[in-house]
């Protein structure tokens, strides 16, 4: 079982780190560490995630680690992080990952 971040999804948390950091750099170093341990998470229980009513598609899948979505696809027994979406933005139109 593996754990892979797509690339859209580490520009996603390059961004979110050059945001968040900015302004509160210890805030993003805790946000960091939670977004991970959450998606760690998913080794021992990779169905955990709700599935993401938006894209109709039972093998993607979501995790909260409020503020943000974190979006996944479950492929046998892998998972591919292909979003972090904050709460308040759109869902992009088709999956990448």
């Amino acid at each position: 079982m593996t754990l892979t971040f797509t690339e859209v999804a580490i520009a996603q948390l390059v961004a979110l780190s050059t945001k968040v950091a900015r302004h509160s750099p210890a805030y993003f170093k805790t946000l960091a560490r939670r977004i991970v341990k959450r998606c760690q998470i998913l080794k021992a229980h990779p169905r955990m995630g709700s599935e993401i009513e938006e894209y109709e598609d039972l093998d993607l899948r979501e995790l909260y680690e409020k503020p943000y979505r974190i979006l996944y696809r479950l492929v046998d027994e892998d998972f591919f992080v292909f979003g972090v979406v904050h709460l308040s933005q759109p869902l992009p139109r088709t999956p990448r990952g």
